[in-house]
């Protein structure tokens, strides 16, 4: 008999069962009493407890009143004087503008919307102008033969720019198809030599007394060539000229720009003690001027 006595504590586990099962059930209506308690806010709560809900169902709640319209005539109640502000009667006028003042005109829709002036005036020389370009080799060497009058920048017999070709930007087609025309202190190096030899050997043609007559001439255009530049009208003509030549500028002898490469002109003359050493100085500066290798 004792060892069948666990029996009847799991019959007992077992009639257990409904009892958690409602406890089970009735969780729902402990979270519902607990839902109403919330929705009930602040309300105080009533002396006496609330009768247990009948069998039958609750009626429909009933529909939201509608919201009160204005009446007609519902602006009547305002003062004549805010009835006038509203409609724009009797607004005071505008003062008169005053004597010379331009007339008032009414903006256009562009300026409405907030135009900045994207194009440039067309009036304005410099709106449309694009970056400068160097030159490439074939042009540097034109425009050498241009300034020099067909001296060319050669050594013992040799094309100093076909030397150079690779070193000035020009493709070698083996690392580069196309050439660089970028600005580099490489490129200033050799335009300097190029100019220096140049005008070394342009100077030396034109200087001396049995050289070619001043018509023939593109650097030293004065009547005496071995006479020092000086701030007078052939020296002045003969840069006006040389800057035409090396920069493509069209200055008059009196022009300040000429003043200033005339004032070059004779400072090295003074230091240098010779003609020569001036015009070869004008004719660098003029070379290596970025007026003269871009465009």
């Amino acid at each position: 008999m004792s060892a069948h006595r666990p029996a009847p504590l799991l019959g007992a586990t077992l009639l257990g069962a409904p009892l958690l099962g409602a406890t089970l059930l009735g969780a729902p209506l402990l979270g519902a009493t607990l839902l109403g308690a919330c929705a009930e806010g602040g309300r105080a709560p009533s002396a006496a407890p609330s009768a247990a809900p009948s069998a039958a169902p609750s009626a429909a709640p009933s529909a939201a009143p509608p919201l009160p319209r204005a009446a007609a005539g519902a602006r009547d109640d305002l003062s004549p004087a805010l009835r006038r502000a509203l409609s724009g009667e009797g607004a005071p006028p505008l003062p008169p503008l005053p004597e010379g003042a331009p007339p008032a005109v009414a903006s256009s829709a562009a300026e409405d919307l907030g135009a900045v002036g994207l194009s440039p005036s067309p009036w304005d020389p410099e709106a449309f102008a694009r970056d400068r370009k160097r030159m490439d080799v074939d042009q540097l060497a034109r425009a050498f033969e241009q300034l020099d009058g067909g001296v060319g920048w050669r050594a013992g017999g040799r094309d100093r720019w076909r030397e150079q070709w690779a070193a000035l930007g020009g493709p070698n087609f083996i690392t580069r198809v196309t050439e660089d025309r970028r600005p580099s202190v490489l490129f200033n190096k050799l335009i300097r030599d190029a100019a220096v030899e140049v005008c070394a050997a342009l100077v030396a043609r034109e200087l001396p007394a049995f050289g070619p007559p001043p018509a023939a001439r593109v650097l030293v255009t004065t009547p005496d060539p071995a006479a020092l530049p000086a701030d007078d009208a052939p020296t002045r003509a003969a840069v006006a000229a040389l800057l035409w030549r090396a920069h493509g500028v069209d200055l008059a002898p009196e022009d300040p720009e000429v003043t200033r490469w005339v004032t070059l002109a004779a400072e090295v003359a003074a230091e240098a003690g010779g003609a020569a050493e001036a015009w070869r100085a004008l004719c660098v500066a003029a070379a290596v001027h970025p007026r003269f290798w871009s465009y």
